[in-house]
């Protein structure tokens, strides 16, 4: 028998990559996808109806309040708080009652790293930098103490939706030149490598209370950009700058470690991934050029 699992965030990168994954793979749980037209995140009462309305066998929540800058603004700040941590303690609530696990995704923008080389592991002391690390902490400190809930970090997502690497992309294919904030240092986490490893992980008998799934290797914004100039061959100038007037801070080093799980790929071999369909259709587009 099919396992039920409620999925807050369904329509967001890892959501729907959750999904589409259990699908493609026939793999034995039925997924009951909420997106926010379907749950009001800022009303606990609306989540408590969904879920009773379900009655699942467990409880994953990728929904988040994700603008960084944004939740700094404060006619969101309210919002940001309680998406990311309000709603999160009343779904693992609810799960406590029922005896069921529940799994909530977290960020590395929980940790604030002001120096290049740190590195943070699942038992690091969180000290967000940030009001939007604050609410994400904030989450977590509220989940905790259930003995249900599982917390997973990730950090720096690409996938199918709008990313950095994304943004890259397009910059690169468009402009004669783009500025990188540099330093700027994390860990890669690809939607396509981080669920099936969800998926292993959930289906633990005795799953870790605090994971990281990301891929294997720290890197910096700016190597990640000339890493994709390199394998599109594109000939834009990167300038580095250390002038950043965004309104919310980051950290120099949010990169995780994971001690925990097996290892994914390392982030350059997936980027080559995700690039290459890219990288064949610049191709195709030059050799038809050649030929005119």
């Amino acid at each position: 028998m099919n396992k039920k699992i409620v999925l807050f965030g369904a329509q967001g990168m890892l959501g729907s990559e959750l999904f589409n994954y259990a699908i493609e793979h026939s793999l034995s749980y039925t997924i009951i996808p909420f997106a926010r037209f379907h749950v009001d995140l800022t009303n606990v009462q609306s989540i408590i109806d969904a879920l009773d309305s379900q009655n699942p066998d467990m409880v994953v929540n990728m929904a988040a309040f994700t603008n960084v800058d944004r939740a700094e603004d404060e006619r969101f700040t309210k919002e940001a708080m309680v998406v990311n941590a309000t709603a999160p303690e009343a779904m693992a609530s609810w799960c406590a009652k029922k005896n069921i696990p529940f799994f909530h995704v977290s960020t590395d923008y929980v940790f604030s790293g002001d120096k290049i080389n740190d590195v943070f592991s699942e038992s690091s002391p969180i000290n967000p930098c940030n009001y939007y690390g604050e609410t994400k902490a904030e989450g977590e400190k509220n989940i905790g103490g259930y003995p249900t809930s599982h917390i997973i970090r990730t950090s720096w997502l690409v996938g199918d939706g709008h990313n950095f690497v994304s943004q890259m992309i397009h910059l690169l294919k468009n402009e004669s030149s783009v500025e990188i904030i540099d330093p700027q240092v994390g860990t890669l986490t690809f939607t396509t490598d981080f669920i099936p490893a969800f998926f292993q992980y959930i289906q633990s008998n005795t799953p870790q209370k605090i994971v990281h799934i990301i891929n294997e290797g720290v890197v910096s914004r700016l190597e990640i950009v000339q890493e994709i100039q390199k394998f599109l061959n594109t000939n834009v100038e990167i300038i580095p700058t250390n002038s950043d007037d965004r309104l919310a801070k980051r950290p120099v080093s949010s990169a995780l470690s994971n001690s925990l799980l097996e290892k994914l790929p390392d982030w350059k071999s997936s980027l080559h991934a995700f690039l290459l369909p890219e990288k064949n259709k610049l191709d195709a587009k030059r050799r038809k050029h050649r030929k005119v």
